[in-house]
């Protein structure tokens, strides 16, 4: 497009946002909208992890909501009421009748719970164990995201190697998949946002604690937009404007980046004015990675906090590791870490590194390379699983397979979502690691930054 085009598409963009503006139902749609969550307010509202774990809070009838066991069994017979026909082999499904037996009471729930389906590793989202660990209810959990590849299959099949048993009869574990679009196998039960609303409502009438209730309010107006029928107030606005603005928000459609010269009103009303289908043109810029964010939460969980220091910018991610740090003593200027920069192409390079050189020996190689070269030696990399050797100071790496953020544009918290494999490999780098650091540290560290500190 040549300079007057663009100068006549900005000038018509603008006058279709003044008339926009100008209506009060305009601004009555974006405060609608604006309604905020805790959720929202601390930028959780599209992370599965975080929804799953309510969820499984609200599910745990040792959970300190003060409603016992009734949302675990009021989703049970909900779930049960539409599960699958008769699992395979020689199980029962398990219907209303066979969830009376179980003793709610002491049923324990799981988040993130590990399992080896074909091989593999898995994470379950949520899991409802018996006393014995046999699982009576798996759920699976998405926001705006699906499954990866085979997920729920494999989930289905390790539900069939983990019956339980009431009454000498032994049933399949409901699963259940709840997200807005259905999952590939056939054995889960799907419940969509409008199911999990009902469910979640119905939970008004039972008596809980202050912080429930609020906790409980503030979840449902979190998800209830994501169901299929918007809020009537918002819903009957928007059908208002699109009416009585008919014109305009076709000129604004039509406009290759009708908000690219107005980024303040973007930055306002992008909700209200993506509720009313005008959306901003994708600029393909790096920004913050949601990849880097998500594993460096799920690493500051998982990783000994004595070992190991997560931080990071917004597309880098680095595991200090404290046993090196401690002997160092002048930590800020050298590291041993673990570093790993934003995806490309579906990958990501996990490396154990050390950084910043803390003195140069007199032929001019870096400290960080003989620190490498001594702890290279120190132990046999066949014991890491899943890392491959590698030169100058750079001791380790592995690669992380990333399949679904091939561009910026496609990392996402609910593609990172989708990625939990790649981050349970890298923490079993890095705790395989951790040992031989530990005593690498102890044993070699302080004789061989004396001899750097004398050749500076």
């Amino acid at each position: 497009m040549n300079v007057i085009g663009k100068v006549k598409d900005s000038q018509l963009a603008r006058a279709a946002l003044n008339r926009l503006l100008a209506d009060v139902d305009f601004q009555r749609l974006h405060a609608a909208i604006e309604d905020k969550s805790i959720f929202h307010v601390l930028g959780i509202e599209h992370r599965a992890r975080s929804h799953a774990a309510f969820l499984a809070w609200l599910l745990d009838p040792r959970g300190r909501h003060g409603m016992g066991t009734s949302p675990l069994r009021r989703f049970l017979l909900r779930a049960a009421v539409s599960a699958p026909g008769l699992p395979e082999g020689n199980l029962q499904r398990l219907d209303p009748v066979a969830i009376q037996s179980i003793d709610l009471e002491s049923v324990q729930v799981e988040k993130e719970y590990h399992i080896d389906p074909s091989g593999g590793r898995r994470l379950l989202d949520i899991v409802a164990l018996l006393p014995d660990n046999a699982p009576c209810l798996v759920v699976e959990h998405k926001v705006n995201a699906s499954e990866g590849a085979g997920q729920t299959e494999d989930c289905a099949k390790w539900a069939l190697n983990h019956p339980l048993t009431l009454d000498d009869e032994q049933y399949q574990p409901l699963l259940v998949y709840v997200s807005q679009s259905p999952p590939e196998s056939s054995a889960f039960t799907w419940m969509d946002y409008e199911e999990l609303l009902a469910w979640l409502k119905g939970l008004h009438d039972l008596e809980k604690t202050g912080r429930a209730e609020l906790l409980l309010d503030e979840f449902i107006h979190c998800i209830e937009p994501r169901g299929e029928s918007q809020p009537e107030e918002i819903s009957g606005l928007a059908d208002a404007l699109q009416e009585r603005h008919a014109d305009a928000l076709a000129v604004l459609r039509a406009t290759s980046d009708p908000l690219g010269e107005f980024p303040r009103i973007q930055q306002v009303y992008d909700r209200a004015l993506r509720t009313l289908g005008v959306r901003p043109s994708i600029v393909a810029s790096k920004g913050p990675s949601a990849f880097i964010e998500f594993m460096r939460d799920t690493l500051r969980q998982e990783l000994s906090p004595e070992h190991w220091k997560v931080v990071g910018g917004e597309a880098t991610l680095m595991v200090i590791s404290l046993d090196v740090q401690k002997r160092l003593g002048r930590a800020d200027r050298l590291r041993g870490q673990f570093f790993m920069d934003r995806p490309v192409g579906g990958r990501a390079r996990y490396a154990f590194e050390f950084a910043r050189p803390l003195a140069q020996e007199p032929d001019g190689l870096p400290a960080r390379r003989r620190l490498a070269d001594s702890f290279r030696e120190f132990f046999d990399p066949d014991e890491i699983p899943h890392a491959e050797p590698s030169n100058g100071n750079t001791v380790l790496r592995t690669t992380l397979d990333l399949p679904p953020i091939q561009t910026p544009l496609d990392d996402t918290w609910e593609a990172a979502d989708q990625c939990r494999d790649a981050i349970d490999k890298a923490i079993e780098v890095t705790r395989a690691l951790e040992l031989h650091i530990a005593r690498w540290a102890s044993a070699k560290l302080p004789g061989l930054l004396g001899n750097l500190k004398e050749a500076a």
